[in-house]
């Protein structure tokens, strides 16, 4: 099974995805954390990514469907349950993505929107800070780690992305390119929406419900 997880910047899916991937055997394929990889091999390419991110932009579409494609060939979609989380962005892709599914004659998707408000994201990416060592994610309000700015796992500091930094600039991104998927999706009849703003355990609760 493929399931695209939809969303705003915060919107939690990548809580969700860890939630899924620890206790229901779910694979988790994120184009965000393999872009992170690419940056910190500094290659021309990982540069090019590393700028894009930090000023709050988007990847361009060849880059983006090159690793999303590349990840959908090395998986097995009839056995495993793959979330693919921050692909497609756009209608474009989208399309890439319908198009390719039906090269392969595969049919077994799921398309989840993860809905919250404006304001509700501006806090959440606001407080988020990250482990350098081992990429767990914690919130100064939400979700606090054992020592104030200490990782509970590894004992890295904990830090803030640059791209948590420029939060309306990625809000602002998101509405024009890949919010009009929510459209797109709603009619071909494929989209199930939940509302990210319920208790975490209820949402993963919800999302097990409706890929079962």
């Amino acid at each position: 099974m493929l399931i695209i997880f939809l969303g705003a910047p915060g919107s939690g899916k990548g809580t969700i995805s860890e939630k899924l991937v620890k206790s229901h055997n779910f694979k988790h394929i994120s184009t965000g954390d393999i872009f992170r990889k690419m940056i910190k091999s500094k290659t021309p390419l990982g540069n090019k990514l590393k700028n894009l991110i930090e000023e709050g932009n988007l990847v361009d579409d060849e880059t983006t469907w090159e690793v999303a494609k590349e990840t959908l060939e090395n998986s097995d979609l009839k056995k495993e349950k793959l979330i693919l989380d921050g692909y497609p962005r756009n209608i474009f892709q989208a399309k890439l993505l319908r198009k390719y599914l039906e090269s392969i004659n595969f049919k077994n998707v799921k398309i989840i929107y993860y809905n919250v408000s404006d304001k509700e994201i501006l806090e959440r990416l606001s407080g988020r800070r990250m482990c350098p060592i081992c990429g767990k994610s914690y919130h100064l309000k939400f979700v606090k780690p054992k020592v104030k700015g200490i990782c509970d796992d590894d004992g890295g500091e904990l830090y803030q992305r640059k791209d948590d930094m420029n939060v309306q600039v990625r809000i602002d991104a998101y509405k024009e390119v890949t919010e009009p998927l929510i459209d797109f999706y709603k009619k071909e009849k494929k989209l199930i929406i939940i509302d990210a703003e319920m208790n975490i355990e209820d949402i993963v609760k919800k999302t097990l419900e409706v890929t079962s």
